[in-house]
């Protein structure tokens, strides 16, 4: 129809929701972090943690999808961390 737009009007309550839920996971994380005394926060928690959030039932939000995704940035990271090991292995 005439004047009609496709926007979502602001919901006050989806914005509280997705940045509560993105604050605990984040908070979560930053708690292992400190009891592993290993880093847990990293760049992709963010984006990952507000699509989970933002729309749970897409098929985009599902862990499958996530843990996937984030793989191919883990692998040099990983093999940067092997390389370091190794590197400082031979020094001792």
């Amino acid at each position: 129809m005439a004047g009609e737009t496709d926007e979502t009007p602001f919901r006050g309550v989806d914005a509280t929701r997705a940045f509560g839920g993105s604050a605990v996971a984040l908070v979560v994380a930053g708690t292992v972090a400190l009891l592993s005394r290993q880093p847990w926060l990293f760049p992709s928690l963010g984006p990952a943690v507000m699509l989970h959030v933002e729309q749970p039932g897409r098929p985009e939000s599902s862990p499958r999808n996530t843990l996937i995704g984030v793989q191919p940035g883990h692998w040099p990271g990983d093999a940067v961390v092997a390389r370091a090991v190794v590197s400082c292995a031979g020094e001792g």
